[in-house]
């Protein structure tokens, strides 16, 4: 009859159907899941290999993308705040100590370091937990719980446009650059 597939047809669209949800369980498979008290560096899709998020000593501890050093200030611990969101520090560096975190801000010309993201001293307010959305594969966005209801995630690319850091990371709209795609390797 016209317009009924063919058996040939229904087979290709069988397959192509267990095909992708093969790809979507081998996707969540290797979905990025911290591991308790390890460290480790955060880079982006935009800067690849050779950059990673850093805690910056210059700058009032501006966090931006550095190149990769086997420093503390390059390595991050996730530490667990409730079932969804996780707080960012850096692994005992002797300027922050144990007691920073990474904070998300928020971009505005009157916010702190004109929206850059910088360290604090931990103190679970709402800049300071992330959660993990993942993006495709091993990538992940970081959501600042601060931040998550404007829709916007962390970016590691470039410079926001009020910040006065044209290097380092700030929120923005999610979604919207490659600089948001994070993925983690084991320091």
């Amino acid at each position: 009859a016209r317009g009924s597939p063919s058996p040939i047809s229904m087979n290709a669209r069988s397959s192509l159907l267990l095909a992708c949800a093969a790809a979507a369980l081998l996707a969540a498979a290797r979905a990025f899941k911290p591991l308790p008290a390890a460290s480790y560096y955060l880079k982006t899709a935009s800067q690849g290999f050779g950059k990673c998020l850093s805690a910056t000593l210059s700058y009032s501890g501006v966090a931006r993308m550095n190149p990769c050093t086997l420093g503390w200030n390059n390595k991050w611990v996730f530490v667990a705040h409730d079932a969804t969101y996780f707080t960012l520090r850096t692994p005992g560096s002797p300027h922050y100590g144990r007691d920073a975190c990474l904070d998300g801000n928020a971009v505005s010309k009157a916010s702190r370091f004109g929206g850059a993201a910088f360290m604090a001293r931990c103190d679970g307010s709402p800049g300071q937990l992330f959660r993990l959305d993942r993006s495709t594969g091993t990538f992940f966005t970081l959501v600042a719980k601060s931040r998550a209801d404007r829709g916007e995630c962390l970016d590691g690319n470039t410079g926001a446009r009020f910040s006065r850091r044209l290097s380092s990371a700030y929120h923005a709209p999610c979604g919207t650059s490659n600089g948001q795609m994070f993925y983690a390797e084991l320091a």
